[in-house]
This record gives C-alpha cells, sequence and structure tokens, in this order.
C-alpha cells in the first residue's frame, strides 16, 4: 500500500509537470519528452511529489474530511509540491528579466533548458514541414482566407490566441524586408505552432487553387496564348485527343463551342478555352497539343 501511495503522489507530479511542457508546444504537445531537460522536469515534479508525500506522512497529518487518510494525503501532497516548487522568496530583476529567488527557480531553469533543447530538435523538423506544406502558396491569398479556415477547423481557440494570430499576420504582412515567399513560409510558421502541422495541411489542401500561386505549367500556358486565336480551338481538342484518348471529355466540346459563341475579346476566350482543354486533358497534353500545333504551323 506504501509503495502504491508513493507512485500514485509520484504521476500527479508528473501529470503536472508533462501538463505545463505540453501547453507550451501545441503543435506537437509531446516532444519535449524526447529530451533530457523535459524527461528531468518531470522527475523533478515527480519526486517532488513522492517527498511531500513522505513529510506529510512523517509528520501525520490528518485526512481530508470524508476522504480516507492515504487518498486525502496523496491529494495534499501533489498539492504541496507544485505549490513548494512554483513559490519564491522575492523576485529579483536582472537586465529585463525576473528572476524568482526560491524553489521556483529550479523549475525555471529546468524548464528553459528543455525548451532550448526542443527548440534546437524541433526546428529543422518545422522547417521541412513548412516548406513541404506551402509550397506554391500566397501569402496575399492566404493571409486571410488560409488563417481563418484554419481556426474554423480547430474547436478549442481562445479569442487571445485568436487575436495574437491576427496581430502576428498583420505585421508579417506590414514587413517590407520579407519578400512574398518568406512571407508564406513564415505564414505557415505561424499557424502550424497554433493548430499544428495535420490541421495545417488539411487546410491547404481543402482550399486548393484558392490560395495557390500560378505553377510554372500556368505561366508557359499564358506565354502559349499570345500565339493562339480563338479558331485554333478545334485543332487543339483534336491534338489533345490523339494525345490522350482516355481522358474523360464529357462536355469539353460544348464548353468549347459556347466560350467561341461569347461575345468576350479574342484574348479572353483564348485563355478560357485554354482552361477547358486543360481541365478536360492536363497541363502535360495540353502543352504538348500546342507544340504540335506549332511545328505544324
Amino acid at each position: 500500500m506504501a509503495a502504491g501511495a508513493f507512485l500514485a503522489a509520484a504521476a500527479i507530479g508528473g501529470v503536472v509537470g508533462w501538463t505545463e511542457l505540453a501547453q507550451r508546444y501545441k503543435d506537437r504537445p509531446t516532444g519535449p519528452l524526447r529530451t533530457a531537460p523535459g524527461f528531468i522536469y518531470i522527475l523533478v515534479n515527480a519526486l517532488a511529489s513522492m517527498g511531500a508525500l513522505a513529510f506529510i506522512r512523517y509528520l501525520e497529518l490528518p485526512s481530508g474530511q470524508g476522504l480516507p487518510q492515504a487518498v486525502a494525503q496523496i491529494l495534499l501532497a501533489g498539492a504541496a509540491a507544485m505549490a513548494f516548487f512554483r513559490s519564491a522568496f522575492f523576485t529579483m530583476r536582472v537586465g529585463e528579466t525576473d528572476l524568482p529567488l526560491g524553489p521556483a527557480l529550479l523549475l525555471q531553469v529546468i524548464l528553459n533548458a528543455a525548451d532550448r533543447s526542443y527548440d534546437r530538435q524541433r526546428a529543422a523538423e518545422r522547417s521541412a514541414a513548412v516548406t513541404r506544406i506551402m509550397k506554391g502558396v500566397s501569402f496575399e491569398r492566404a493571409k486571410g482566407s488560409l488563417s481563418a479556415y484554419c481556426l474554423k477547423l480547430m474547436q478549442n481557440v481562445t479569442e487571445e490566441e485568436a487575436k495574437w494570430l491576427g496581430e502576428a499576420i498583420e505585421e508579417l504582412y506590414n514587413d517590407k524586408s520579407m519578400g512574398p515567399r518568406s512571407k508564406s513560409h513564415n505564414l505557415g510558421l505561424l499557424l502550424l505552432t497554433l493548430v499544428g502541422e495535420s490541421t495545417l495541411e488539411t487546410a491547404v489542401k481543402d482550399l486548393g487553387g484558392l490560395i495557390l500561386m500560378p505553377n510554372d505549367a500556368d505561366l508557359r500556358l499564358l506565354g502559349e496564348a499570345k500565339a493562339i486565336a480563338p479558331a485554333d480551338a478545334r485543332r487543339l481538342l483534336f491534338l489533345c485527343r490523339f494525345l490522350h484518348p482516355e481522358a474523360k471529355q464529357d462536355g469539353v466540346e460544348q464548353e468549347l463551342a459556347d466560350i467561341l459563341a461569347a461575345t468576350d475579346p479574342d484574348p479572353v476566350k483564348v485563355l478560357a478555352l485554354l482552361a477547358a482543354l486543360r481541365r478536360a486533358f492536363g497541363s502535360d497534353v495540353l502543352e504538348a497539343a500546342l507544340r504540335k500545333r506549332a511545328e505544324a504551323g
């Protein structure tokens, strides 16, 4: 029974320590457990609760009203350890930092070491994740829609966290020292911290073309559009069908006919025709058809 009581007290202290670490890293709450300082922080909290229980038993403090003595002592030990190791005799200001002098200083030193150790481990992982997820994402398109969608996907984001995110994005928007790609990656890091990797990746996939920059294929097709006339539409359709007969072509011929019948200027019609053919056959097939047309003259 005595061993079980000490294990229960250690569990309370360990859970409290883990909770404090977890809330500092919302994108990966279990991450600090992978560092030696993080493990030590949890261990110190667990040992403190066990020490408090031993002291309470030595003094033979009375049990709580309505609770068995063993349960009351375990709960009291957990609360006492938390209070003791988070207390300070007084606070001394060193430079711009308030330094608590007392038991809290020990936990703060270990906590800071855990922060630095995990940050070094997580930095490379976060960079790789953001580079992969935010590839091709336009900051201008995503700064409002992506952040709002991420917040809607989450159910427990507080008003303070949402306000912090909005202010950070506004500051990023006004920063003239960064280019669009850097701003996009920094937006990803902000969202990654708040909502986590899987939620951010889901949001980017769901929003898709709404937040993506034009890719290389889009830019090449825009370049080709200058040399195309609406009258080339049927010829391009024939070439695309020849190059990719398995493609789903339901309605593409009618769509081209509607575009040609419209009263839009020729440049607008050409862009609409290319967009319709790309949807039906894909960028690679359309580019190949354009090359064949150019070769044939």
